[in-house]
C-alpha cells in the first residue's frame, strides 16, 4: 500500500467548502429536502452530517488521537435534527477552517497515532485523515446526485453514457 499525500488529502480537504458553498447557494429550495433515490439521504441531511461529523465526531475524535496515542474509541453524541442547509452549510466551512488549521501543524508521530476501532482494527491519523476526506467527496456526490436524478429523466439516449444517480 502507498503512503498517504497527506497535502492532497488535505487539499481536498480545504477545497470541499467552497464547492459545497457554491452547490447549496444555487440548490433550489424545493431540492433541499429530495432524494435522488429511496433511503438515499436529501442534501439538507448530508449537511447535517458533514457538520455533525466536523463538530461532534470525526473532528474531534481525530484531534484527540493526535494528541495522545492509544486513546479509546468514543462514540459520538447524538446528532441533533438537521436545519437551515444555508446555515449548516457555513457553520460548517468555519468548523472546517479551524480544524484545518491544526491538522497542518500535525507532526508525523502525531499522525501516526493509533487507536482501537471496535468495528475496523487499529486505525491511525493518516487514515482517519485520508477517510474524512473521501467522506467529503462521497457526500459532495450524494448531494449532487439529487439536482442529476432531476435531469437524467429527460437526457433519452444519452443516459447510455451515465451512471443512473443514486
Amino acid at each position: 500500500m502507498t503512503q498517504l499525500n497527506f497535502e492532497r488529502a488535505l487539499d481536498i480537504l480545504a477545497g470541499t467548502p467552497p464547492v459545497l458553498s457554491a452547490i447549496v447557494t444555487n440548490l433550489p429550495r424545493t431540492a433541499q429536502d429530495e432524494r435522488p433515490a429511496e433511503g438515499a439521504w436529501s442534501p439538507r441531511e448530508v449537511l447535517a452530517h458533514l457538520l455533525y461529523a466536523e463538530t461532534a465526531s470525526m473532528g474531534p475524535r481525530v484531534k484527540r488521537l493526535a494528541e495522545q496515542d492509544g486513546i479509546p474509541f468514543e462514540t459520538a453524541p447524538t446528532p441533533p435534527a438537521p436545519g437551515d442547509p444555508r446555515h449548516m452549510s457555513n457553520e460548517w466551512a468555519d468548523a472546517r477552517q479551524a480544524n484545518l488549521e491544526w491538522l497542518r501543524q500535525l507532526t508525523p508521530e502525531q499522525r501516526a497515532h493509533t487507536l482501537q476501532h471496535p468495528r475496523y482494527g487499529e486505525i491511525n491519523v493518516d487514515t482517519y485523515i485520508a477517510e474524512w476526506a473521501y467522506h467529503d467527496l462521497d457526500h459532495l456526490r450524494q448531494i449532487l446526485s439529487v439536482l442529476s436524478a432531476d435531469l437524467y429523466p429527460h437526457i433519452g439516449p444519452f443516459q447510455s453514457l451515465y451512471t443512473k444517480p443514486t
